[in-house]
């Protein structure tokens, strides 16, 4: 623990005596002092990300078939996930220079009394719409 007038020597330290004291740690420090501590926590999460690394790569080297089968299925996943978001995106965009004048021409049919409504048309119905309502 540090004195009033002293300063900490590393995070954990500052970290236990501000908690003790029930005072928001890092608030009133000095700017040089916050630099310091700051430095001190980047050392610190760089450390840890190394050594997070070298853990990976021992174990991607001590267990290869398995490591394999992992990355592969990874790889796997998140390609297909790709390629359905890609058909996803297509689909939504399908169309979209048409976003007025569409219409769906439907027919009634009434078959042994009962009556349907159909979204299908016949072959001539374009060419009469064609002529009886011109574009405009």
């Amino acid at each position: 623990m540090t004195g009033p007038g002293q300063m900490c020597t590393n995070v954990y330290q500052c970290d236990q005596q501000h908690t003790m004291n029930n005072s928001q740690p890092f608030k009133k420090q000095p700017l040089i002092s916050g630099m310091i501590i700051w430095l001190t926590l980047n050392q610190r999460t760089s450390k840890m990300f190394k050594n997070h690394l070298k853990t990976a790569i021992r174990t991607l080297l001590r267990d290869r078939v398995y490591s394999g089968i992992n990355v592969l299925s990874l790889t796997i996943g998140i390609t297909v996930c790709l390629l359905v978001l890609l058909f996803v995106v297509y689909e939504k965009d399908f169309d979209k220079q048409y976003d007025q004048n569409i219409y769906r021409l439907g027919v009634e049919q009434t078959e042994n009394g009962t009556q349907q409504q159909i979204a299908k048309t016949m072959f001539p119905v374009g060419r009469t719409l064609k002529n009886e309502f011109p574009a405009t």
